[in-house]
């Protein structure tokens, strides 16, 4: 019989090649949805308040009572093609900006590995008791074998993930960034981190021209081997294991200088802090909000 901590997984054994086949976390306000492959994983990212279009008033051609009387007229003689038509001319303000919520950015992990690895076994699964994301690929206990473990820590407040292998030094991929909007750009910062910044643009809901800006930090930090940028992208080599920590804030009510530096902030206190520290923080944190019991 299945222990409460079996049921409590979300698991797979195949791969996730779609947004709607990842698994999700999230903070409350920094949100992932992860889709892991034995070579590759994609975190597809997003912010609470990551919203297009802008405040502004909304005009309405009105009409009032007696458009109402004649819009019930059409509904009660069944012209109801008519009655909308009418209704949408007196009650339908003219689209201008009101947004939607939008995806930010993702997040590529484009991992460098041998053939016999890509026909080892796999397994991904969400843990709903720890708010936990761990995958595996290669056999347990081989030198193959690669890990992964990632949360969104409400405690600490951004994004975390740890890779690492079974024997040393088998650790290495590139880190980069794609943006889901038009305006979307990144930049790297000494040998191991990261910035980037986006705009939530689009033009079914808006303009296209207006939206809130968002400003992240990453930093990856290794044991052993080297890490490295190139301008865009992180390149971490022969490992024995990886730690990445990103948080991103917007300017929505905000300065955008002033969450830039906040960002940046978040990742230090978090470097500082170490991954084990932010683990148990998260844990103890996400304890209380179990459902049911063992």
């Amino acid at each position: 019989m299945s222990s409460y901590a079996d049921s409590s997984k979300l698991w797979y054994t195949k791969p996730a090649h779609r947004w709607s086949e990842g698994l999700p976390l999230g903070n409350g306000r920094i949100g992932a949805v992860v889709m892991s492959s034995p070579q590759r994983e994609v975190w597809s990212l997003t912010e609470s308040s990551y919203w297009s279009g802008r405040a502004e008033e909304t005009p309405g051609e009105g009409g009032g009572k007696p458009a109402l009387e004649a819009v019930r007229k059409l509904l009660f003689a069944g012209d109801y093609a008519g009655a909308d038509r009418l209704a949408k001319m007196h009650f339908q303000p003219l689209k201008q900006n009101f947004g939607t919520h939008l995806g930010m950015c993702n997040a590529v992990i484009e991992f460098v590995s041998s053939p016999q690895e890509e026909l080892a076994e796999f397994r991904r699964e969400l843990d709903l008791t720890t708010a936990l994301h761990y995958t595996t690929s290669g056999s347990d206990g081989t030198r193959e074998a690669l890990h992964r473990e990632m949360f969104t820590s409400h405690a600490d407040d951004l994004l975390v993930a740890r890779i690492w292998a079974e024997g040393s030094g088998n650790v290495s991929f590139t880190f980069s960034l794609e943006g889901q909007t038009d305006n979307f750009m990144s930049r790297s910062f000494g040998s191991a981190a990261l910035e980037f910044q986006g705009m939530a643009t689009e033009n079914v809901h808006s303009d296209g021209n207006c939206g809130v800006s968002c400003l992240g930090w990453i930093h990856i930090e290794t044991r052993g081997g080297s890490v490295r940028t190139d301008g865009q992208q992180i390149m971490v080599e022969d490992a024995d294991e990886a730690l990445i920590y990103l948080d991103v804030r917007t300017d929505y009510r905000q300065n955008v200088v002033a969450e830039a530096k906040t960002a940046r902030d978040q990742v230090e206190l978090a470097l500082a802090k170490g991954y084990e520290g932010l683990k148990a923080d998260h844990l103890s944190d996400y304890g209380p909000c179990m459902i049911g019991s063992s």
